[in-house]
């Protein structure tokens, strides 16, 4: 009975050890992420990112449209070039594009913790999303 009891733990742990690490495409591709920002109250204008599956990223900065591209490399996730749309935004919405934008780019590191999204820039700009409630 104990070597059942034994084996029935062990097969516990690895099963919640492979749910815990997730290869980082698998946490974040597909998904539609929405940043948690103090300056836009309104939840429809927060800035927010989609990593599609075929490694394109799109997305809102809180002021203009962004895309890009994304990839994992070394067991991470890693952006690539990224345009924007050039629309001049003041205000809450200017202060938040440009907290979005330092924190993505080429050098950004990116997690996910506690199911949420974290953006580290290579200056130590970090920005958390959600991800979005699915829509039918």
């Amino acid at each position: 009975m104990k070597p059942v009891r034994s084996t029935m733990w062990i097969m516990t742990l690895a099963a919640s050890a492979c749910a815990a690490a997730l290869a980082p495409d698998a946490q974040v591709a597909g998904k539609q992420w929405v940043a948690e920002v103090r300056e836009i109250d309104d939840a429809k204008q927060r800035p927010r990112l989609e990593f599609a599956r075929d490694g394109r990223l799109t997305g809102y900065t809180g002021c203009n449209r962004l895309s890009g591209a994304w990839r994992v490399e070394e067991g991470a996730v890693r952006f690539g070039a990224l345009a924007t749309t050039k629309r001049a935004c003041l205000g809450p919405a200017g202060d938040a594009e440009k907290r979005v934008l330092a924190a993505l780019g080429e050098r950004s590191r990116v997690s996910v913790e506690r199911g949420r999204l974290i953006v580290q820039g290579a200056g130590g700009e970090r920005i958390e999303f959600v991800q979005a409630p699915s829509t039918p």
